[in-house]
């Protein structure tokens, strides 16, 4: 394979697990459908547990814009995943609570993950899994240096 089929496999993998997770959760036949966006922003919401989860902090974690993560925000409250919350009284730090709903959501995807995750490494040998790890991480790596540009 030449390497410059690299990103373009890449990006097929990437559709063909997105693809599959959206065919695993439509065959459920429940509502709880939220974005790779969002459920990023469910996981957030779970691992931080107790602790106060800011609308800033989340931009800061995943690395997006004020406008986008407002956007996702706001659509998530529309589904009934989060709800939003002044914090003491200051209108300037709005809060995120996850709802109930967010959690089934999130629930119910994880599954799916896992479903997809082992039909994905079916027939695959522990040594060629370990190897792609390995190059996986390897690019990544590559791709957070920031002193080398093309």
């Amino acid at each position: 394979m030449k390497d410059e089929n690299i990103l373009f496999e890449i990006k097929k993998l990437h559709l063909a697990i997105g693809r599959r997770l959206f065919s695993l959760h439509q065959d459920g036949g429940t509502d709880l459908c939220p974005s790779p966006l969002q459920m990023e922003v469910l996981s957030i919401l779970l691992n931080r547990g107790d602790t106060p989860v800011f609308l800033k902090d989340i931009q800061e974690e995943l690395g997006i814009s004020k406008a986008a993560i407002s956007d996702v925000i706001w659509k998530m409250e529309k589904k009934g995943f989060i709800e939003k919350k002044s914090f003491d009284g200051d209108g300037r730090k709005v809060q995120i609570l996850l709802l109930e709903k967010g959690r089934k959501a999130y629930a119910v995807l994880e599954e799916n993950a896992t479903c997809v995750r082992k039909e994905m490494i079916e027939g695959v040998s522990s040594k060629d899994l370990d190897v792609f790890l390995k190059v996986s991480k390897k690019f990544q790596s590559n791709l957070e240096k920031e002193d080398e540009l093309c």
